[in-house]
């Protein structure tokens, strides 16, 4: 392998910077016939890819600027030149990974590259691929540091990898010059005028720029050691009908709500004419989760004093002026929440006229057809919300919080994040052919919640990793 191509330093954007420093960190499996073959492959693809996009093989570097009272980010090259088997490991296996035609093995956290909290003191590699060779198949771990990439991002370096992988692959779309241009774009995006906007609620200090005393280390995030990992499949045509009859009873919540609050503000009285597969899905999930978490008494319901919160990554790409290239690698989500009342969202009593000589599971289904339509309602407006001038009143007040830390998102008791839009499974890796399965890990604390990529073919579920508490499964 010969020697990668240097780079000038990139300088980070305020999204960026704003992500703690953690690796996303998942695992593809393939099933191969020719394991030498594809190994060699991938050797040569991932080569292929760094040369392309050299900031790949470089590291995420803390450090300060003049008249900056907070620690900055950027991309350098290495301190030591790495060359591609650096950035790649092969482990060899002498055993088979498939238990049958389409299931795996399991797998372990040995399988994939990096642990998942990066040294923010230390220069930490922005990316790192670990292929585990077996008889019959290859499993690959990637490593993305989350400063550096998103979860697009990483969508769209694995296809880019696949694309590298296969037999003369035709010219890149991805410009390093872009990615830089990109990211001072994100930069100097603030907000013309006082948008009145206050996000203190959606970013917390979490880090000083005082070195850690003597004896001491930075304080890193934990993911909960009581929370256990569970994989659903929900049929894509079921989500469809479910998603259907929200929007038919739209206009009905609305008049209703309407008429029981006249005094509400605007944004709660913007009508909601759609409502997206996401909406509902997420929606659903908030309502599953909260009935394992708060048991229902038949005769309080859910209590009135308990709140929820429900956090949810929205891709601005598309969403500001002039939009970023869905090829942008960069951090680029931002996160949507907002607080519940949950015995707001707890289905309305109906009148006995209303009931009567209606069959009690019918009841029963819409009051929680209702309550799945209300919080989808408030996601949509929350998203609908998230437009460009949204976009720069967030870039100016993290350009313009200088107490000496870093901001990364609240915690909220309910987080999903969606990787339904990447192209994983479609990519095509040559002799490797295209992924067999997805593994996600490190996705932290009680209540979150990743929605994991589409599958070949329109009809595919949609398919979710979340972690809980033991207890509340």
């Amino acid at each position: 392998m010969g020697e990668q191509t240097k780079f000038e330093p990139i300088q980070l954007s305020p999204l960026d910077q704003a992500v703690p420093p953690v690796y996303v960190r998942l695992l593809l499996c393939f099933s191969v016939v020719n394991v030498d073959r594809a190994i060699s492959q991938l050797q040569t693809g991932v080569s292929s890819l760094l040369s392309a996009l050299p900031f790949l093989s470089g590291d995420v570097v803390r450090y300060t600027a003049p008249g900056k009272t907070k620690w900055l980010y950027q991309l350098c090259p290495p301190t030591h030149q790495v060359q591609a088997t650096g950035v790649l490991l092969v482990k060899h296996h002498r055993m088979s990974c498939m238990l049958g035609e389409e299931k795996f093995a399991p797998s372990s956290t040995s399988h994939i590259p990096l642990s998942p909290f990066a040294d923010p003191t230390r220069p930490a590699p922005v990316f790192r691929v670990q292929a585990n060779a077996y008889l019959d198949g290859i499993t690959v771990g990637f490593a993305f540091h989350h400063i550096a990439v998103d979860a697009t991002g990483m969508g769209v370096i694995i296809s880019e990898l696949a694309r590298h992988c296969r037999s003369s692959p035709p010219p890149s779309l991805l410009c390093p010059d872009y990615e830089r241009a990109t990211r001072q774009l994100i930069s100097n995006s603030r907000a013309t005028e006082c948008s009145g906007l206050d996000h203190s609620d959606d970013y917390i200090s979490c880090q000083a720029i005082s070195s850690p005393a003597k004896g001491s280390k930075d304080a890193s995030p934990s993911i909960e050691i009581s929370t256990e990992a569970r994989t659903f499949v929900f049929p894509a045509a079921r989500l469809e009908a479910l998603k259907n009859a929200c929007i038919e009873m739209l206009p009905t919540l609305d008049q209703h709500q309407r008429q029981q609050n006249p005094c509400l503000d605007e944004p709660a009285r913007t009508r909601v004419p759609w409502l997206s597969t996401n909406d509902v899905f997420v929606a659903l999930l908030w309502v599953c989760l909260t009935r394992c978490r708060y048991q229902e008494d038949q005769n309080s319901g859910l209590p009135s004093d308990e709140h929820t919160r429900i956090c949810m990554g929205v891709n601005m790409r598309s969403r500001i002026q002039p939009p970023l290239s869905s090829d942008y690698l960069g951090n680029a989500i931002l996160c949507l929440s907002f607080k519940l009342t949950l015995n707001v969202f707890r289905p309305t009593q109906m009148t006995n006229e209303s009931t009567e000589g209606v069959d009690s599971k019918d009841i029963e289904h819409k009051k929680w057809l209702a309550t799945i339509c209300r919080v989808a309602c408030n996601i949509r407006r929350g998203v609908n919300g998230m437009d460009d001038s949204y976009f720069r009143s967030i870039v100016s007040f993290l350009e313009d919080s200088s107490d000496c830390r870093l901001f990364h998102y609240a915690r909220c008791d309910f987080c999903v994040t969606s990787w339904r839009h990447l192209g994983v499974y479609h990519a095509d890796f040559g002799e490797m052919g295209r992924p067999k399965n997805l593994e996600v890990f490190d996705v932290p604390g009680d209540g979150s919640f990743c929605i994991l990529p589409q599958r070949h073919g329109a009809a595919a579920p949609w398919e979710g990793t979340i972690f809980i508490r033991t207890i509340d499964i």
